[in-house]
This record gives structure tokens, sequence and C-alpha cells, in this order.
């Protein structure tokens, strides 16, 4: 009986460090904590919004601040069809002086060739955690949907992508942001690519 239990000990302290080495080659066990990673919104694989405990505070405080890169905005043109223009944006999200991480004011810059544009927007976030962008020159407001599968959005704290529904008409802008400021923007090409097909919208920049 001591024979075959010094056999069985072996046997288990051989096995172990195979066990726990193994694991080094599953892609999840990377050197980066993918689980403690914070993002709002949906997924690539439609997984629900959030991540933990964090409250609509949370995603407020993740999305103040510069995001540079892409936008297509859909919408329709003066004889009432539907047109396409693309640029490159930069949206900076800033608080209100109370300081509410839920709702404040920012700037968006819109550049296509020598062209720019700049709009300021009020923004808040409801209880639900879907985003509303309301452009102040105009008054449209719209949406980014947390719950939506097919026009939400993405959000962490490098990368920001999806759309923005306007709520009246047919206007929508999807968008493919990652973190800029500090006069170190990034290139849009690190961002995630738009997954509408640019190829034949033409790059200029349309009022909001």
């Amino acid at each position: 009986m001591k024979r075959f239990t010094l056999f069985a000990l072996l046997a288990i302290f051989t096995v172990t460090p195979l066990v726990l080495t193994g694991c080094d080659d599953d892609p999840w066990y990377d050197n980066y904590n993918w689980r403690n990673r914070n993002w709002y919104g949906r997924n690539d694989q439609g997984g629900n919004q959030g991540q933990g405990n964090n409250s609509i505070e949370d995603e407020g405080a993740c999305l103040v601040g510069t995001w540079v890169g892409q936008m297509v905005y859909t919408y329709p043109d003066d004889k009432g069809n539907i047109g396409q223009a693309q640029f490159d944006a930069e949206m900076i999200f800033k608080l209100n002086s109370n300081n509410v991480y839920t709702e404040g004011v920012g700037t968006e810059i819109d550049r296509a060739g020598n062209d720019t544009q700049t709009l300021s927007f009020t923004w808040y976030i409801d209880r639900y955690g879907n985003i509303y962008v309301r452009y102040s020159d105009t008054g449209k407001t719209f949406m980014l949907d947390v719950e939506s599968t097919t026009k939400g959005f993405y959000l962490d704290d490098s990368q920001f992508n999806g759309y923005m529904v306007a709520q009246k008409d047919v206007e929508e802008i999807e968008f493919s942001f990652t973190r800029g400021g500090n006069n170190n923007k990034r290139s849009p090409a690190k961002a995630k690519k738009l997954k509408t097909d640019t190829s034949n919208i033409p790059y200029m920049l349309v009022k909001r």
C-alpha cells in the first residue's frame, strides 16, 4: 500500500508542472490582463455592456478626453436623396462646470483635405448608459445605443467606435477613434476599421 501511495505522489508531482506551464500556449493567457479592462457598449461578439460594477459615472470618465479618427456621415441631401461624406475628425469631450461625469460640453474638428469645420456640442449619458450628442448650431441630437448589436458603440480607455444615430430624419455617423491629446494625436489608421466601404464615398465636409 505504501509503495502504491509513493507512485501516486510521484505521478502527481510529474503532471503538475505540465498543467501549470500548459497555459502559456493559450492565447488568453498573455501579458495583458484583458479581464480587468473596462469597456462599455458592445464588444465584437455582442457581449453585454460594461464589465464588473461600472457605473455611468465610470463610463463618463472614460469618455472624457480627446478622440481622433475617421467619420462617415450619412444624411438626406437637399433633394431628399441619401448622401454620404467621409472625413477625419477630432472629438473633445469635457465636463460642465459642475464636474458631473454624466454630462458636459465638447468640440468637434473635422478635416477633409484643406477644408476644416469646428462644431460645438453638448453630451450626456442616461441611466441606461446610452450617450447623447447634441450639436449646438442645428440642435440635431444623435444617440449612441449601449444595447444595439448592429448600430451600437464600443468604448474603452484606448478605442471608441460605432454609430451615432439621429433621433430624427435618416441620419447616422459611423466613427472609429483612438485616444488622442497632448499634441500626440494617433493616426486614424490605428483605429478600428470602419464597417462601411468608403471607396466610393466623397471626402468632404457637411454641416451638422
